[in-house]
């Protein structure tokens, strides 16, 4: 019995190291994630202080992790955005899940990059674990597309000549300006 007992033991105790090997190797590469991630990583509490955070964030706002540690994550935030920050936390508190939400962070340099989030809370642990991303790429294309388009339709709507936007696989005219609203073919041949 005692030999039983005694190998019993031994085996007990080598699945128990060999758990704790995976385990630390789990770690290792969770770990290995999170500090080169090039996506900004935090844990926060919901005192509005992060408790964590990955190097990403120093990389992409130019502040230390002590700064961004040390004072609430809302006074990095832009004033525009405080509001709908401070409502997409309560949601977030509430839902559990917040997806996609998008608020301007303030660098160390003083300019702004936005910022699109993915977050779940444990409120009863205190906990926000979050995942972030600088979009401010992205944010600034839209705008250059926004205004070529914007550009576009007003050459398109004030030109005098008359403009016809036709749809090359139906033949179709979708979209005509007022020039050529306006125009008369009649006249134009009678007059010639």
């Amino acid at each position: 019995m005692c030999q039983q007992a005694h190998e019993a033991l031994i085996a007990a105790n080598q699945q128990l190291r060999a758990e704790i090997a995976n385990r630390e190797k789990a770690e290792r590469e969770r770990d290995h994630l999170f500090e080169y991630s090039v996506d900004m990583f935090g844990v926060a509490g919901i005192n509005g202080f992060f408790k964590q955070i990955n190097p990403a964030w120093t990389k992409n706002l130019g502040w230390t992790a002590k700064e961004l540690l040390g004072r609430p994550y809302i006074e990095f935030v832009h004033p525009d955005d405080h509001e709908a920050t401070m409502s997409a936390s309560e949601q977030l508190l509430s839902a559990r899940k917040l997806h996609g939400f998008e608020n301007r962070y303030r660098c160390k340099d003083g300019t702004y990059k936005w910022i699109s989030w993915n977050a779940y809370a444990l409120p009863e642990e205190g906990l926000i674990f979050a995942v972030a991303r600088d979009i401010t790429d992205r944010k600034r294309a839209e705008k250059e597309l926004q205004e070529r388009d914007q550009q576009y339709h007003a050459l398109f709507e004030n030109n005098h000549a008359a403009m016809l936007l036709i749809d090359p696989v139906n033949a179709a005219i979708v979209d005509a300006n007022p020039a050529a609203c306006s125009f008369n073919p009649r006249g134009f041949y009678h007059s010639h």
